[in-house]
């Protein structure tokens, strides 16, 4: 899934993921022999655009479920972040990449938790990778 990152209309894309949930649902399962799923999502000023914890959980009943994907055991999860700074010239130069690291860490600890439930399944790897 790759969001259209520069819309206005981005932040409505929580119907991809609610109909990716929908299908994951059906029984008999439609991919069963699904491995890995790859999402791109939008971190917009530390919000987590295009997924809801309602939707993540959501998400992880459909995929954890053995009975129906047996075989599945990696999410990667591709965020782009996108923040607004005031003036950037005002933080001094030294400091900089200390406050974007900073930045950096944040956004991948809201996302690894945003889908929490992945990394508590032991039998599944979660990634969480940083696009750009």
């Amino acid at each position: 899934h790759h969001p259209h990152y520069t819309s206005i209309f981005s932040l409505q894309s929580l119907g991809f993921l609610e109909a990716l949930c929908a299908v994951l649902e059906r029984r008999p399962p439609p991919f069963p022999a699904l491995e890995h799923l790859e999402l791109w999502s939008i971190d917009r000023d530390g919000c987590t655009v295009s997924v809801s914890p309602e939707l993540s959980a959501r998400l992880a009943r459909s995929l954890l479920d053995r009975d129906a994907y047996p075989v599945f055991g990696r999410l990667t999860v591709r965020v782009l972040s996108q923040f607004w700074v005031y003036d950037p010239d005002l933080w001094p130069r030294a400091d900089t990449s200390q406050r974007v690291n900073a930045l950096k860490d944040g956004l991948v600890r809201r996302w690894r938790e945003a889908f929490a439930a992945f990394e508590q399944a032991h039998e599944v790897k979660l990634e969480v990778f940083l696009r750009g």
